[in-house]
């Protein structure tokens, strides 16, 4: 899942402001490349119904603002497929798309907080 912002200004203050960002909704970053102007989160869980879900953010600075979201889901697995012998019962699978309402409930705050800084999403 992708999503891309517009911005207007310096490229680098506004990699700086991206860090603030992610610190006030609460995402620890786990690779920060300045050479690229490039943040990487560490992985958050989510759950939806009885499934759980793990993504982590890559957000890129250029002429915009890139942002995706990488991860997958945690499958339970059938009996024939589990051992009695400590086996886990799940298995993760990565996915590339979220169900909708996880995708409002990532993206929803990441965009009132860019609209602060008056980064706007671009339409596709």
């Amino acid at each position: 899942m992708k999503r891309v912002y517009s911005y207007e200004g310096d490229p680098k203050v506004v990699f700086a402001q991206l860090q603030t960002v992610l610190d006030s909704l609460e995402y620890e970053v786990d690779y920060k490349i300045i050479e690229s102007r490039t943040l990487v989160t560490k992985q958050r869980k989510v759950r939806k119904d009885v499934r759980r879900y793990d993504y982590s953010l890559v957000i890129e600075v250029t002429d915009w603002i890139e942002v995706t979201v990488t991860g997958g889901k945690y499958v339970y697995k059938r009996d024939s497929e589990t051992a009695i012998a400590g086996k886990s019962m799940t298995e993760f699978h990565a996915v590339d798309r979220f169900p909708y309402s996880l995708q409002v409930k990532i993206f929803e705050p990441l965009e009132e907080e860019f609209g602060n800084y008056g980064w706007v999403k671009k339409s596709s």
